[in-house]
Order: structure tokens, then C-alpha cells, then sequence
């Protein structure tokens, strides 16, 4: 299965069903666009995930293979390979010889298929809920522990409310104070 909408690659396209025909392969499906059931449902069929993407983000479709114990093999383009960090298989470049002997290699060693996905399933973890709201609330802290040094520490007798200051543009709001022009940002 070639999973995944071709608009606006129609050239593209034409050239790979072109190519099947050339080789005479009987077994390739193009699915075109499909629905979020039908995409769980063919990582679920999946043998190999291969990602040839120049122009990718994040890359959400190769942590969805992950966490569907679908070996991967990825063009080493963007943000990929940070995003698996060592788990999978990151290629150069796009060399279908090699591609196709890793390919064959993942299908026909259990053993190199199933390390492949324990190292998935390893990087998975980092994208695990837990791990990814202890970052966030790291990252904010981080920040606020940051923008502390741009704020006036003040004596524990003024009350939350008071303005001070020569021209009253100050708020004091727990223990720190604030200029009001920042009043929209204050936590």
C-alpha cells in the first residue's frame, strides 16, 4: 500500500503507477486520501513504514508507527531524525537499492525487525503524556524563573491590589510587582 493523498503531485504519481507497470507489479495499492479509521487500520497491515518526505515538521505519521510496531524507514529530511532520535532506520539518501536491501533485511531477520522496534517503542516514551506535560511545565517554569530578574522583589506590608510608584503604574500582585502595561501578562 502507497497510503496517502496525491493532489497536487499528480506528475508524480503517474510516474510511480508508470514505474509498476514497468515492473509488472501485481500488488501495489495507491489509496489516495483516506480517513482516520482507514489509516489506523493500514498501519495496523503495515510490514514497513517508509517516509521519502523532503518537507516534514514534526512528523506525527512516524510516532503513529511507532506506536503501531511498525518498523521505519526515513529519509533523514527536516525535523525527522530528531524526531526518532536514533529508533528506526534514517537514510541520506534516497538510494532505492539500499532502500530496497534494508527493506528485505527488516522482512527476512526477526531479529533486526524486532530491535528496530524496541527502539521505537523506547523513543515512544518520550512522547508518553506524563513526559511531555513534565517538559512543558519545565518550559514555562524555566521562563517565569527568567523574567523574575525583571521584576522588583517588595516588602511583604503592601497589599495585593496597591499601586505604587511615582506615576501609579505598578501593580503588586503577590510578592512581586508588575508594570500595568503588562497587566494582560501577568500570571
Amino acid at each position: 500500500f502507497l497510503v496517502g493523498s496525491y493532489d497536487g503531485m499528480e506528475e508524480y504519481y503517474d510516474r510511480l503507477c508508470k514505474y509498476v507497470d514497468k515492473l509488472e507489479v501485481k500488488d501495489v495499492l495507491f489509496t489516495g486520501h483516506i480517513g482516520f479509521t482507514d489509516i489506523l487500520a493500514y498501519y495496523k497491515l503495515a510490514n514497513i513504514f517508509l517516509c521519502m518526505s523532503e518537507h516534514e515538521g514534526f512528523c506525527v505519521p512516524v510516532v503513529e508507527a511507532m506506536f503501531f510496531n511498525v518498523p521505519i524507514i526515513a529519509y533523514a529530511s527536516s525535523a525527522v531524525p530528531e524526531t526518532m532520535a536514533g529508533a528506526g532506520v534514517i537514510i541520506d539518501k534516497k538510494d532505492v537499492v539500499e532502500i530496497a536491501t534494508i527493506i528485505e533485511q527488516i522482512r527476512n531477520n526477526e531479529s533486526y525487525r524486532n530491535e528496530i522496534i524496541a527502539k521505537e517503542q523506547e523513543r515512544l516514551k518520550y512522547f508518553s503524556y506524563d513526559n511531555i506535560s513534565v517538559q512543558a511545565e519545565k518550559f514555562i517554569r524555566d521562563i517565569i524563573n527568567d523574567d523574575k530578574e525583571d521584576f522588583i522583589k517588595i516588602d511583604s506590608s503592601i497589599k495585593i491590589g496597591d499601586t505604587l510608584s511615582k506615576e501609579s503604574d505598578i501593580l503588586v500582585q503577590r510578592d512581586s510587582i508588575y508594570p500595568i502595561s503588562d497587566f494582560d501578562n501577568i500570571p
